[in-house]
């Protein structure tokens, strides 16, 4: 079908950092990336009457590989993601503009923009093992913790009780080169 939103001037800039030992199954190493940017949307309405919507947005995104000492492929992933948008006219930010928490990126278990707001606050762990070994498949199990919030402005508005979490376990396969979910 066809919509009635049109991002018509944009403009994005960001720094990333990646460095891991292996793309495949990394036993250590960290990444970190460092987003902005400001855009300006039209909407069907605002070409009738001449209302734009006009945001920023930054994004911040981290995380490291830790290798634990009794064995090969034993690793802790930590990582945490920080995401705001404000309106240039100190408006709200459009419903689907806004930040969300729900997702395999954000916290897994919640369906998409399940929790929605200015800012967002994503914290996440891993611990990662080998459970079965054998050339050339290995398969490993991921014990996962996540835990988001979403806030009209996330320093003032966080809570501990606020964030909304989810656990459980995932097996990955992995080839030489090859990463199967």
């Amino acid at each position: 079908g066809a919509g009635n939103t049109m991002v018509t001037e944009g403009v994005t800039a960001g720094v990333s950092y990646k460095h891991y030992d292996d793309d495949v199954r990394p036993s250590t190493g960290a990444f970190g990336e460092v987003k902005a940017g400001a855009f300006d949307e039209v909407g069907s309405a605002a070409i009738q009457d001449g209302s734009r919507i006009g945001y920023w947005l930054l994004e911040t995104e981290g995380g490291v590989v830790i290798p634990m000492p009794w064995g090969p492929h034993r690793v802790v992933k930590l990582r945490g993601d920080f995401r705001t948008s404000r309106d240039f006219q100190n408006d709200e930010v459009p419903f689907y503009l806004m930040s969300e928490v729900g997702s395999e990126s954000t916290v897994r278990g919640f369906v998409d923009r399940r929790y929605v707001g200015d800012d967002r606050l994503v914290l996440s762990g891993e611990y990662l093992y080998p459970a079965w070994t054998t050339a050339p498949l290995s398969l490993d199990a991921i014990l996962f913790f996540d835990a988001g919030q979403v806030a009209n402005r996330i320093f003032s508005d966080i809570s501990l009780g606020g964030f909304h979490g989810s656990a459980g376990l995932v097996l990955r396969m992995y080839t030489k080169k090859l990463v199967i979910v």
